[in-house]
């Protein structure tokens, strides 16, 4: 009979080899009848992975739940932070993340949440957050975090590719800091955030120099994140009191994008 580790392996090597959604669901219910069975906790953090990567959140959440009273390494806390960031819970994620990077036995697991801060913080246009993050660890500029992906091995793709894309968004915010630190910009800041402390006084606001390498236009955006919701129709009106204010009188070309946070990822609105 299989030992226990030989059993999961087992499973993660058939889950790994499928061909198709159904094949996996078919792994992943056949560790589930096992971990019923047998009672191996070992099978757990595949069964959350598993669902996870399915994007079944409910199953994944119902095994971690189990996980979390038994795992004593951080693993389900990091897993849990990734289930609250699907709910829509990006900073009780962040909060739980940030745990695992401090209370983790292993410093892989450290450094997968920290890469995973940094990421759940870039796609949700926290810029100057993930800026904050990357300080923590003397990665506080383009150079050094390029140097930190060059020094991992290639078997960690998923982490470089995550990199990657924290490194293109830091690159970008960094030149609209530049922007919005020259007197033309200062002042440009200054009347948005004084139209936003009229109308939207709950709001933080985060900035990026976005454009495509086919058309390398670069135009300043300015990324408003909402903490009360608010009708479409008002958000344009304001949109509108900026690019007036902006544009027409100043000729500054910017675009103002209205942030909701929705699960992992974002909506724009009064662009």
């Amino acid at each position: 009979m299989p030992q226990p580790a030989e059993k999961v392996n087992q499973f993660i090597q058939e889950f790994d080899s499928a061909k198709n959604h159904s094949e996996a669901v078919k792994v992943l219910e056949r560790a589930e009848t096992y971990f019923n069975l047998m009672g191996d906790f070992k099978v757990l953090p595949f069964l959350v992975n598993g669902y996870m990567v399915l994007w079944d959140i409910e199953k994944a959440e119902k095994y971690n739940k189990i996980l979390l009273d038994v795992d004593k390494t951080g693993l389900a806390l990091y897993f849990q932070a990734i289930i609250e960031t699907v709910h829509g819970n990006l900073f009780k994620g962040i909060e739980l993340l940030r745990k695992v990077r401090k209370t983790a036995s292993d410093s892989f697991l450290q450094f997968r949440a920290f890469v995973e801060e940094l990421t759940r913080l870039a796609m949700a246009h926290y810029y100057r957050k993930m800026e904050s993050t990357l300080r923590e660890e003397d990665i506080g500029t383009p150079g050094k975090l390029k140097e930190r992906i060059l020094s991992l091995p290639d078997n960690q793709s998923l982490i470089i590719d995550d990199l990657f894309y924290v490194y293109h968004r830091f690159n970008r915010y960094l030149e609209a800091k530049s922007f919005f630190n020259t007197p033309e910009g200062k002042e440009t800041l200054k009347i948005i955030e004084n139209i936003l402390s009229k109308y939207l006084p709950d709001t933080e606001i985060d900035y990026a120099m976005e454009y495509d390498y086919e058309d390398p236009i670069k135009t300043p955006y300015v990324y408003v994140h909402l903490k009360s919701k608010y009708e479409p129709d008002f958000l344009e009106k304001i949109n509108k009191k900026i690019i007036e204010k902006i544009f027409f009188e100043r000729g500054i070309d910017i675009i103002i994008a209205f942030i909701i946070q929705k699960g992992e990822a974002v909506e724009t609105a009064g662009v």
